[in-house]
């Protein structure tokens, strides 16, 4: 009988290792991704919403919805809105190699990269 049976396999390294806290890269590049979807999301319903208020005097004064002012409201749709542009940059700093890649594709007529790791 040979010992090559009785050894444990040796790991191979793989493209997407772990990070520190155990989380893959594909599923940070999931959790990013999320996050992106949502952040922008919501971005985009307060946009509406402040668009769609009434200009009456003292507006920013008067509840709008859900108890909130219209002045909350904009400061609501501010800071989800610096969340959506950070995520954004977050987002293309961890698929930066596909991005390049895609972009080289385009200029020079060739297949986007595969992007599943």
């Amino acid at each position: 009988m040979t010992t090559d049976l009785l050894e444990p396999p040796v790991p191979t390294p793989t493209r997407w290792p772990a990070t520190r806290d155990g989380l893959s890269r594909r599923q940070v590049r999931a959790l990013v991704g999320i996050t992106l979807l949502v952040s922008w999301v919501l971005a985009t319903l307060t946009g509406v919403l402040l668009e769609v208020a009434p200009e009456v005097p003292r507006a920013g004064q008067q509840e709008l919805l859900f108890g909130l002012t219209q002045r909350t409201w904009g400061d609501i749709h501010w800071w989800v809105s610096v969340l959506a542009v950070a995520v954004t940059v977050v987002h293309l700093a961890t698929d930066w190699r596909t991005f390049r890649g895609c972009l080289r594709a385009m200029t020079h007529r060739t297949a986007c990269p595969d992007v599943s790791p």
